[in-house]
């Protein structure tokens, strides 16, 4: 899932005023506000070579980790204008721009041009979005224009901040006007919530706070093993996803019905029941048909892993219903997998 970031509108004198909770309010610099009256309101325009606004990166987070990234920009270009106009760049992370009237974008190693040229003197969607895992895309109102494969994710931004309008070293103004700028990124909460979303006695609760402090203290033991951990796990579900989001639309949809079916029984606190099984059969099915990565592998190196280690205090004896959820899910991997061990 994506989380709004940054949503800007200049729509009282060109002030960039970010109405996203991250409170991303940008500094113009030569970037006066002129009135469209085609649209009814004001925008901000980018006339001069160091006409921009500068984004700081603020004390909210909002632009590390980025890893997904869609950014959304309505703006009119002038027929005049130069070969190179930026619309909008984040240090070290992604610029997004118009590259001889073609819409262009560079994220980390991957570069996207599309082959047809963005209209001047007129309003225009102009959309760069990359799901994190394994497509980069353009989109010209609405209208799919560029694709192709990602090496990797989106990296952070880095300290210099983000520009609208221009290169955050000036030089590439966009010489015309912007409407709205809107991004996001894939939300690093979203995990967390779907966790807590389960129904949690004092008890319960209770259980899993012991279990992370025991977590906690067993990593600053073992830091070489633990990241050893977090690696496999990283890499096992980077190649899923990525797999997913390479699937036919049709096989996606099916994979986005299995997900929600686990995720809504997990919330519901029915994690133990038929349906549940049901569910995690169906899934493992599935992954297989598609020859998405076989988790059984990853199941067999994590236990190797652990097998010469102490891990008596991890654990969760005192959450029945987890732990019968876990030995479920293992038991479907191991047998999918040919009954790894």
């Amino acid at each position: 899932m994506l989380e709004l970031i940054c949503q800007q509108r200049y729509r009282v004198g060109g002030v960039p005023v970010d109405l996203s909770p991250y409170r991303n309010h940008g500094s113009p610099t030569d970037a006066p506000g002129q009135f469209a009256s085609e649209l009814g309101h004001d925008v901000i325009r980018f006339p001069d070579t160091d006409s921009l606004v500068w984004i700081p990166l603020g004390g909210l987070g909002a632009w590390a980790p980025l890893v997904a990234l869609r950014v959304e920009v309505t703006a009119r270009l002038d027929p005049q204008a130069s070969l190179e106009l930026a619309l909008v760049e984040g240090d070290g992370a992604f610029l997004f721009y118009v590259n001889q009237r073609f819409l262009a974008a560079s994220l980390g190693g991957d570069y996207l041009r599309a082959a047809e040229p963005v209209p001047a003197n007129r309003w225009t969607k102009l959309v760069l979005d990359h799901d994190g895992f394994a497509k980069i895309r353009l989109f010209m109102d609405g209208k799919l224009v560029a694709e192709k494969l990602a090496s990797g994710g989106v990296p952070s931004v880095q300290g210099s901040g983000v520009a609208i309008g221009n290169r955050l070293s000036g030089g590439q103004p966009l010489k015309g006007e912007i409407d709205e700028v809107a991004i996001w990124r894939l939300d690093p909460n979203e995990m967390r919530r779907e966790f807590l979303c389960r129904p949690f006695t004092a008890a319960t609760a209770r259980c899993w706070e012991n279990l992370i402090v025991a977590l906690r203290e067993w990593i600053a033991a073992h830091p070489a093993q633990a990241s050893s951990l977090v690696q496999i796990l990283q890499k096992q579900l980077n190649e899923l996803v990525r797999g997913l989001y390479l699937l036919p639309a049709a096989d996606q949809a099916s994979a986005r019905t299995h997900l929600n079916e686990l995720a809504k029984l997990w919330c519901a606190g029915n994690i133990t029941g038929h349906r549940m099984s049901e569910a995690l059969q169906h899934w493992s099915k599935d992954i297989r048909q598609w020859g998405l990565p076989d988790p059984g592998g990853a199941a067999a190196e994590i236990q190797s892993l652990l097998s010469s280690l102490d891990v008596s205090k991890l654990t969760l004896e005192c959450d029945p219903a987890a732990i019968a959820l876990l030995q479920r899910i293992y038991a479907t991997v191991t047998a999918a997998s040919g009954g790894a061990h």
